[in-house]
């Protein structure tokens, strides 16, 4: 990772701190929410120090071209129906699709009124969508908790990228909640009792997503405890990071199985 960030990003060493130092101690906080950990931990640093490194590593991270590199929804038709012929049991479907709440700080007063959800607290509504495996295709995170999933899904670029390949003849489509609206590139459950079976399949499928939101929170303790979250690229980071541990992952599954 580390070599990664140097080469595609402005991160560095200093002087007198390493870029393996400043990693860590970002890593230590995304995982913890705490400041106070990785001073223990680095007994040299200082909790001024220790925001200083996790604002940079969190710059880097949210870089475009670590962005562009590890967030990719699948951009050609091959790549498309590689996933959709996997394990969702419902043929042409490339992703699912959901929003969860991450709490902020109270936003300055003109604005508070479009971060202030149905949950009784001041968010961020995250747009994301994964596959089957829990790999992280795309991420809105523009949106205030005062904004519904559907409104934050038809106001998406990737709405209009799948409202592009429909127009185009390609048949692919997500599946989302009940929260979205039905549209021939997004798929949700039907009321009726004839369409259980598919309800099913839907069902079973679209738990990746939620799953995804679940074990994203859990890993990195910032997201799920930290309410002092001031920008969307600090909610971005540990996203980044969390598709980084699963690329590392895979790498390594794949050199064991050589």
């Amino acid at each position: 990772m580390c070599k990664e960030l140097r080469s595609l990003t402005n991160l560095s060493s200093s002087q007198r701190v390493s870029l393996e130092h400043k990693v860590l101690t970002a890593l230590f906080f995304f995982a913890t929410g705490s400041y106070q950990r990785p001073v223990g931990i680095a007994k040299h640093t200082s909790q001024k120090m220790c925001s200083v490194y996790i604002e940079e590593v969190t710059q880097a991270l949210t870089h475009k071209n670590i962005i562009n590199k590890y967030i990719r929804f699948p951009d050609t038709p091959a790549a498309r129906q590689a996933v959709s012929q996997r394990k969702y049991g419902i043929p042409g479907v490339v992703g699912c699709i959901d929003g969860s709440h991450f709490k902020i700080v109270v936003p300055p007063k003109e604005e508070e009124h479009l971060y202030y959800s149905r949950k009784h607290y001041h968010s961020l509504n995250v747009q994301m969508v994964c596959d089957d495996e829990y790999r992280i295709l795309n991420v809105n995170s523009k949106f205030g908790g005062a904004n519904h999933d559907s409104f934050i899904w038809e106001n998406s670029d990737l709405n209009t990228y799948m409202q592009s390949l429909h127009r185009n003849g390609e048949i692919v489509w997500l599946l989302g909640d009940s929260g979205y609206p039905q549209r021939p590139w997004l798929m949700i459950p039907f009321l009726d009792a004839e369409s259980n079976n598919y309800n099913e399949k839907h069902m079973r499928a679209r738990v990746v997503i939620e799953n995804t939101f679940s074990r994203l929170k859990n890993r990195w303790r910032c997201l799920h405890l930290f309410v002092v979250l001031v920008t969307a690229k600090l909610l971005l980071a540990p996203v980044v990071q969390w598709v980084l541990v699963k690329q590392q992952l895979w790498f390594c599954c794949h050199l064991l199985l050589k």
